[in-house]
């Protein structure tokens, strides 16, 4: 039940995986989705959980998902695998109050920490060796630079934009602003002009490494408006040409 899922701690995460996950055809094809997107299977496994069993009411809610707890283990995001050719299933965030935060900090000795979207980017991300959280959500980035000042505050932050997103679905002015605001060295990267939708959509760390070093912008007054203009402007030529 959704009582059950916020009172979430690490040992229930090792419960939820003895209960629900089982090798069979769907866990197989868990595995293979998460393969054929370059994840490192001994990497991103023990950070999941795939409900491949229909046992009760909580595992046939989530059935075919791959289920991320946040970092504190507060709560989760689930993914589906079964029906990844679709729309993707709309992520339920279970949380105790806090916003939940995906990915983590995995080199102490990089002062880089990269903001993405969703848990599968940071997870890839992490997976290369980078520091990266998510926000776990479009609509939650404002929210995730104002709740986490001190999780962020040593680090230079590099915001990573999805190619999919309008000016105007994240309001990334606003959340610049916020980000500015708050923090002294702050960056963005838009995913628009690499050729990827997302940092889960790279498989070569050579190639993030290139985009890194090419796409990185610092968020200014400025320079932000400037590219965020040039931004929205490209969005109307690209959508006119796909409509001629």
């Amino acid at each position: 039940s959704d009582m059950e899922v916020e009172k979430l701690t690490k040992e229930d995460f090792i419960d939820f995986r003895k209960k629900y996950e089982q090798k069979n055809m769907f866990y197989n094809m868990a595995k293979n989705y998460l393969i054929d997107r370059g994840f490192a299977w001994g990497f991103i496994h023990p950070k999941s959980i795939f409900i491949t069993t229909k046992t009760d009411v909580f595992s046939k809610r989530y059935f075919g998902r791959i289920l991320l707890p946040d970092i504190s283990y507060t709560g989760f995001t689930a993914r589906d695998f079964i029906n990844s050719w679709k729309k993707d299933y709309k992520l339920r965030y279970l949380s105790s109050g806090s916003a939940s935060v995906f990915g983590g900090v995995v080199n102490n000795d990089d002062k880089n920490i990269f903001i993405v979207e969703g848990p599968l980017d940071a997870i890839k991300l992490n997976q290369f060796g980078y520091n990266s959280l998510a926000i776990g959500g479009k609509s939650k980035a404002e929210n995730f630079f104002l709740k986490n000042k001190k999780l962020l505050s040593p680090y230079n932050i590099i915001y990573v934009i999805e190619s999919d997103v309008s000016l105007f679905e994240r309001d990334l002015l606003r959340v610049f602003h916020v980000a500015e605001k708050h923090y002294s060295n702050v960056f963005y990267i838009d995913m628009q002009y690499t050729g990827f939708k997302d940092t889960a959509d790279i498989n070569d760390p050579k190639v993030f490494d290139e985009i890194v070093n090419e796409k990185k912008v610092k968020i200014s007054k400025k320079g932000s408006m400037e590219g965020l203009l040039a931004r929205a402007l490209d969005k109307l030529k690209n959508n006119s040409s796909e409509k001629l």
